[in-house]
């Protein structure tokens, strides 16, 4: 996840305090045009 989330030129954000569950953030700029030498497929 994180890096893909590098590759959209975003940032991803996981935390985990004790008996609190679990928080997944990504933020992503919106319209950043993806680099075809970057795009995983």
């Amino acid at each position: 996840m994180r890096e893909r989330s590098r590759i959209a030129g975003g940032r991803l954000t996981i935390a985990s305090p004790p008996r609190d569950g679990t928080s997944v953030r990504l933020e992503v700029p919106i319209g950043m045009p993806v680099r075809e030498e970057d795009d995983p497929v």
